[in-house]
């Protein structure tokens, strides 16, 4: 299955170059060989996901979601692959949470999709307790600006 995969992953490089279509790809080989086929081959997943994230901030820059999503991703592997925190780790859980914070400016559902993750990604490491929850409550009250208390 693997090399189907990357046969997949070649034919798509070619045809797309550096692009965006080109990270995802990377992005989506990198979570075949660290996760869904659980082959676990973690050092192989973490330089796809750096050449995606290299491809997405020439592109798009810094504070963009798809940067923040990309250090979450980095981040989750290398907690797999040490089998515990790592301070590396605990870095990119930082900057995805950073970029967050500067991305997010109004009450939106992008928002307060942004607040949730960065209240997982806080709760993941099991401390800042009190900026988990405010991060969780953030999320809650835009979610209810837009949909309403009632909303389920």
């Amino acid at each position: 299955a693997v090399e189907m995969f990357t046969r997949a992953l070649e034919i798509r490089l070619n045809a797309a170059g550096d692009d965006l279509d080109a990270a995802d790809a990377y992005e989506d080989m990198a979570g075949i060989l660290a996760w869904s086929l659980r082959l676990k081959r973690w050092e192989e997943a973490l330089k796809l996901l750096e050449k995606a994230l290299e491809i997405r901030l020439n592109i798009l820059g810094h504070d963009h979601e798809v940067a923040a999503h990309t250090y979450e991703q980095m981040a989750y592997i290398l907690f797999d692959f040490n089998g515990e925190e790592s301070e590396e780790a605990r870095t990119l859980f930082s900057k995805a949470r950073e970029v967050r914070l500067k991305i997010v400016e109004n009450d939106s559902p992008d928002a307060a999709d942004a607040y949730e993750k960065m209240a997982r990604s806080l709760q993941f490491f099991g401390e800042k307790e009190e900026e988990t929850v405010e991060m969780y409550m953030k999320a809650l009250s835009v979610r209810e600006k837009i949909f309403g208390q009632d909303h389920e």
